[in-house]
């Protein structure tokens, strides 16, 4: 990207209510004056200020938001609008942008934001970016969306079998008049409404018409390639409007040209018992247009790739030697040029995330500037903030970090950046490099001595878990309570550890940070041969310190708006065990972060309501509490005639899902409805317990003998699929992945068996805490959210059946509370009105037979 830069020497100020700085830039008397005062404030500190601006660009009013130190100050970048100037002074009177100055500014430039830097009496300025405001936008012409989506339109003369749906263009209209008047819409549009194109059509046309970027979020690849490899591709070609889409992933997924070279000459130094697949990825990297993940015919292993792999805290940017080959850049080089980007959920909320952390500006580009959201398969989004807000602190992690320095294993060589120094500094024949070497010895004695400690904390960790839930289960999950916090073992044991860690932790930190001081003064003597390993190190203490604070945070930390808890699995070989936290409320965050940020956000999913209303929606992400904005809820239903295509059977003389006695008396009811299917099934359960149950019972029987059983966990989710789509008689056993975003349609699936509601675990840590907040304002937790959340989760399993207008089957519930307790109507009322038969088993098998053998 190429950053234009402006050098004015001299401002000449006048004394008037305009002040002409340039021809480019005015502002008023009163603003300059504000701006002096907080300069001369702030002495020898830095400052950021917003400068805003009328429509002859003029700045009228200054609001100083941020004060920092001589070298560096947090910015403030929210509630910033095209036009405004960022202002921020440089008290030594040298105005270069530093690197987080052309980040900041790059960012901000992108979105018509100026970046002035200025010294602190004001004579002198260096214009980074320029501030610009848009022109008036351009709204969509709905009577165009009408023509495109009619039964005489492009689509229907270039897609076979395409149907005119009067609810899809009804939800297109919806989505455009969102773009056209900056709403905030929410839509569920019901399986078969064909909400993919309703949404894509107008958010081309706006991004055209306004060149505005649209980004749209998804939470499954299997969405995500619908819309790159299907929808996108047919509107590319049926449309007169040429525009671009692009697929952006996380920094992560790309290799490192830069620590690829490094790894390459490092190899030379020693032995790695990793050569082969490190020169592997090496030579790829060497061939590789692309430099993703996606790209290898192989899964790397985890230690091997992070050695590899872009990271935030190891990336130099600008300054980097690959830095106009980098994949990643030339990656963000398409999204930047792109009309439509397509990122998954995670990467949304991880931008999100990183906004929210105002010291984290370098970072601001994670994704290119965007102002118009459409996120799809939205009944996700209090769970993937919440997990986006929180933070999991591992003994896995923290010690993988520490082994990157120097890391041993029996008597196999020694690997490390700190060994690679090592043997760097043994061929420098200068005596000022002895001391460094010694250090060295030093710090690998004290990393192996706070693994160790690591490791004591995290076992004491662990055993207390295991003291206070007692049982024999190898997953356990404990909610550290007030009444925890305040117990005598939880003090005397794990925050007495955790205090002996902290104190030897911030010991290592220092010293590692001396020898790092130590090596770049060497490093400048030596031809800069050491400076991939400097950036590591810093990386390295950088993580150390983030994990030691985090660990400190959780133990001695008390935020009403978190929820925390400990994760223990165990295994043969050992226990992993995780301290997490999590906003306990995410309503706040996501009103500020994302419904006040961004003039048209767009949620939809086939999934938003429950009893046929958006209430546990909007509560949930807060969006009723937002302010100043039109917010608009609309339900576009199926186009599909259930009533003729589906039947539901609910067989109440079996005992309930809670009863010891529940799998064996719904075995032999399964195997009947595969006999009567003759397969074509999805069974979903809950749980893995239950299913491996059944599935060891059902996959004897021999009157299944012609049926392809498929379990989920044999193989990854794309082969079972795979299989059970070319198999038209097969059955698929799933848990919670094959609840949604599978596509099956057609002959291959005919029936799906839901063995019990999918209401969630009741004591997982986060969902208890949120009940029990509901409970203390007086409200019913079980009514208005755990019922809701399970009948979402119902609804997405109702939708693997029917994916066309020819698909007909069966939806068999097996949980005979859906129709004997208050709560069950719930359930059916959220579904579209099918033929539903209830009664014994024998009455439900009955039909069954007469509706497929009909």
């Amino acid at each position: 990207m190429i950053f234009l830069e402006y050098q004015i020497n001299i401002i000449y100020f006048k004394s008037v209510m305009k002040v002409l700085v340039t021809e480019d830039f005015l502002i008023e008397e009163s603003a300059l004056n504000e701006l002096k005062k907080a300069l001369e404030k702030a002495g020898n500190t830095e400052i950021f200020a917003i400068g805003h601006t009328d429509n002859n660009n003029e700045i009228t009013e200054i609001n100083v938001v941020s004060w920092g130190n001589e070298f560096m100050a947090p910015a403030i970048i929210n509630n910033l609008k095209q036009g405004d100037v960022v202002i921020h002074n440089h008290p030594s009177g040298n105005l270069t942008p530093s690197p987080p100055d052309i980040n900041l500014a790059s960012y901000l430039g992108n979105q018509g934001i100026g970046f002035y830097i200025i010294n602190n009496d004001v004579s002198e300025v260096r214009f980074v970016t320029k501030s610009w405001k848009g022109e008036e936008r351009n709204p969509i012409d709905t009577d165009k969306i009408k023509s495109i989506l009619g039964p005489d339109g492009p689509i229907a003369k270039n897609l076979q079998g395409y149907e005119y749906r009067e609810s899809q263009v009804e939800m297109a209209i919806e989505v455009a008049d969102a773009f056209n008047n900056s709403k905030i819409s929410i839509i569920e549009a019901g399986t078969g409404t064909g909400k993919t194109m309703a949404y894509l059509i107008p958010s081309i046309m706006w991004a055209i018409n306004n060149k505005e970027k649209i980004l749209i979020s998804t939470n499954t690849i299997n969405l995500q390639e619908q819309l790159l490899k299907k929808d996108i591709p047919l509107l590319k070609e049926v449309l007169d409007i040429q525009f671009n889409a692009v697929l952006v992933k996380g920094r992560n997924n790309y290799l490192c040209l830069r620590k690829a070279k490094a790894e390459e000459s490092d190899l030379t130094i020693g032995v790695d018992e990793n050569l082969d697949e490190l020169m592997t990825l090496i030579q790829w990297s060497k061939i590789t247009d692309d430099g993703s993940l996606s790209d290898l015919n192989f899964i790397p292993r985890e230690e091997i790739w992070d050695r590899l792999k872009c990271e935030s805290d190891t990336c130099l940017r600008v300054k980097c030697s690959f830095y106009k080959n980098c994949f990643l850049l030339k990656a963000r080089r398409k999204a930047s040029q792109a009309d439509l980007l397509i990122v998954n959920h995670h990467l949304l909320f991880a931008d999100l995330s990183l906004r929210a952390n105002l010291n984290n500006f370098a970072d601001l580009a994670i994704l290119p500037p965007y102002s118009h959201i459409i996120i799809d398969e939205a009944h996700h989004i209090e769970d993937v903030s919440t997990k986006y807000f929180g933070l999991k602190t591992s003994k896995k992690g923290l010690i993988r970090i520490l082994n990157r320095l120097w890391f041993q294993l029996r008597k196999k060589e020694a690997k490390g950046v700190l060994l690679l120094v090592s043997k760097k500094l043994n061929k420098i024949k200068d005596e000022t490099v002895i001391p460094v070497q010694k250090t060295i010895d030093s710090l690998i004695t004290q990393k192996n001595e706070l693994v160790n400690l690591t490791a004591e904390l995290f076992d004491e960790i662990a055993k207390f878990t295991d003291n206070i839930i007692k049982n024999e289960q190898n997953e356990l999950k404990l909610r550290i309570t007030d009444k925890i916090e305040e117990s005598i073992d939880w003090e005397n044991t794990v925050r007495l550890k955790s205090k002996e860690f902290i104190n030897s932790a911030g010991i290592f930190i220092t010293n590692l940070s001396r020898f790092h001081k130590k090596l770049d003064s060497i490093n400048n003597k030596n031809s800069k041969i050491f400076d991939s390993n400097l950036i590591e190190i810093a990386a390295i203490s950088k993580r150390v310190e983030e994990y030691v604070n985090s660990i400190e945070n959780f133990m001695f930390e008390n935020n009403t708006n978190e929820v925390k808890w400990i994760e223990l699995k165990k295994y043969k070989k050992g226990n992993s065990v995780s301290l997490n936290t999590a906003p306990l409320k995410i309503d706040t965050i996501l009103k500020e972060y994302l419904f006040n940020q961004f003039d048209t956000i767009i949620m939809t999913s086939a999934t938003l309501t429950v009893n046929n209303n958006f209430d546990y929606f909007k509560d949930r992400t807060g969006i009723s509490t937002v302010e100043k904005r039109e917010i608009i809820a609309r339900l576009f239903p199926s186009p599909f005639d259930f009533k003729s295509q589906v039947i539901i059977g609910i067989p109440l003389d079996i005992p309930p899902p809670t009863q010891d006695l529940f799998p064996f008396h719904i075995e032999p009811i399964i195997t009947e409805i595969l006999k009567i299917s003759k397969g074509k099934a999805f069974i979903l359960f809950t749980s893995y317990m239950l299913l491996n149950l059944l599935y060891s019972q059902i996959i004897t029987k021999p009157e299944l003998s012609g049926i392809t059983m498929l379990k989920q966990g044999d193989e990854n989710r794309h082969n079972l699929l795979k299989k059970f789509k070319k198999d038209i008689n097969s059955v698929l056993f799933g848990t919670d992945s094959f609840w949604e975003g599978v596509d099956v349609s057609g002959e291959a699936l005919e029936a799906v068996i839901i063995v019990r509601l999918p209401f969630r675990v009741p004591t997982e840590p986060i969902y208890e805490a949120r009940r029990e907040e509901i409970e203390k304002s007086g409200r019913d937790s079980f009514i208005e959210y755990t019922v809701p959340q399970a009948v979402i989760k119902f609804k997405q399993g109702f939708g693997r059946l029917i994916r066309n207008n020819t698909d007909r089957g069966s939806i068999i519930i097996l949980d005979k509370r859906i129709q004997e307790k208050y709560y069950g109507n719930i359930f059916l009322n959220s579904l579209p009105e099918c033929r539903t038969i209830i009664g014994t088993k024998d009455a439900v098998l009955d039909e069954l037979r007469k509706f497929y053998y009909k």
